[in-house]
């Protein structure tokens, strides 16, 4: 099954005995929001600030320079491999989302079929 419509972004679930104008409850695992926020925007700040200081101690800590750059580059590089892999492995353990009948065939109010199939 999917909620897409047209290019509109959606979610894939199993659709296992559903059919076509079924209507469903789709469950999207939780995953930690304050954890997914750290990952996103406090580890790449993090490491970007630590790369440009390591960078700045290896060129003997008079001027920021290539080194500063480089070392902020590698830094946020690093920051986001890491976010992507921490993303990898939570969706891993939050599953896979999940859609439960809860009338086969109803129709929406105006006489259409719902299409959240």
């Amino acid at each position: 099954c999917s909620a897409l419509i047209g290019e509109q972004p959606g979610v894939k679930v199993d659709c296992g005995p559903l059919k076509q104008g079924d209507r469903v409850r789709v469950r999207i695992p939780r995953v930690n929001a304050y954890l997914s926020m750290l990952l996103v925007f406090g580890l790449p700040l993090m490491l970007f600030v630590a790369g440009i200081w390591v960078g700045h101690a290896l060129e003997g800590g008079e001027r920021l320079g290539a080194l500063s750059a480089i070392g902020a580059v590698v830094g946020l590089v690093v920051a986001f491999l890491v976010a992507w892999l921490v993303n990898r492995a939570l969706s891993r353990k939050a599953g896979k989302p999940e859609a439960h009948l809860l009338a086969a065939g109803q129709r929406a109010a105006g006489g259409a079929v719902d299409g959240a199939t």
